[in-house]
């Protein structure tokens, strides 16, 4: 008789609040879960799902040995995809977590955080930083310091502090992460772009006090200048420009959420007028609260 599957994993989407993408540059970032976007997967006997890159090579890594033979897997995901929100991250790494299960292998929070990021950055060649795989592989929302050498100096500090109100916002108008990080990647040595990053980074860390302070001011200041450091250090999308503008002519302090277009925020105390004003302009929209838990919904 055959045995049943495991059950399946879910991941969330994460966005980041200040910092980014300093990630990729020793720096430091505030990132947190948007609980109720999920990447789902679950492994076994059966294939009920059409095939995806991502799983496949997940199953492909010789961690698993022989128990990765003659599995089927199935996903799905409620992450609007190629808008920053590291949809492709979270199946990644549900895929790893269920494939652990099958495998009966304990792996620790860092260790799934690392073979994401191999099997993203080295074995599907997807350019970027440590972020994603760092939050959603721990799960909460927190302050994520690289250091000069990752994933051994990469420090995790979970924000204790919740009742934000907080948003994301993206735009039909993607673009892939994947390119901006390699543009990026190409001034990576200026003084003028290393100058930019440490900035973002400080910034990140003050993101992380003013969550902690409770102090909407502070942390408005910090994604506010978060942004103006991208804007500053990256060709941006006019789209994306557009979806920024149209948070803040509303009074809302918005920083990108990734590298792909999705901005993240907080939102405005008029959060109906808000919501209603990003609609009508044609844009996506999800609110939460944010909380100390990574299981913490609060949808509005």
């Amino acid at each position: 008789m055959t045995e049943p599957d495991p059950p399946a994993v879910s991941v969330p989407a994460r966005a980041a609040l200040a910092g980014n993408p300093s990630d990729g540059f020793g720096g430091a970032v505030v990132s947190v879960i948007v609980p109720s976007m999920r990447a789902t997967v679950s492994v076994g006997h059966r294939r009920t799902s059409e095939p995806i890159y991502l799983i496949d090579a997940v199953l492909a890594r010789p961690e698993w040995g022989c128990a990765a033979q003659g599995i089927g897997y199935a996903w799905s995901t409620t992450i609007p995809q190629s808008v920053g929100l590291a949809g492709s991250s979270a199946l990644v790494i549900a895929a790893i977590r269920a494939m652990a299960e099958i495998a009966d292998r304990s792996l620790s929070d860092h260790e799934v955080a690392t073979m994401a990021h191999s099997i993203e950055r080295a074995d599907l060649g997807i350019a970027g930083g440590w972020q994603d795989q760092v939050v959603q592989s721990h799960g909460v929302s927190c302050l994520m310091e690289f250091g000069d050498d990752p994933p051994a100096t990469i420090r995790v500090t979970p924000i204790d502090t919740g009742s934000t109100p907080l948003f994301v916002a993206w735009t039909s108008a993607s673009e892939a992460s994947g390119a901006v990080h390699t543009q990026v990647r190409s001034v990576a040595e200026e003084q003028w772009f290393i100058d930019a990053m440490e900035r973002s980074a400080t910034a990140g860390r003050a993101a992380f006090r003013a969550l902690q302070d409770g102090s909407v001011h502070d942390l408005k200041t910090a994604i506010v200048d978060t942004y103006r450091e991208r804007a500053a250090a990256i060709p941006l999308d006019r789209r994306h420009v557009d979806l920024v503008n149209h948070a803040h002519d509303f009074g809302a302090a918005a920083n990108y959420a990734g590298s792909g277009g999705a901005i993240v925020g907080v939102l405005p105390k008029d959060a109906d007028g808000f919501i209603d004003h990003m609609r009508r302009a044609g844009y996506g929209v999800h609110h939460w609260t944010m909380s100390s838990t990574s299981d913490e919904t609060g949808e509005r």
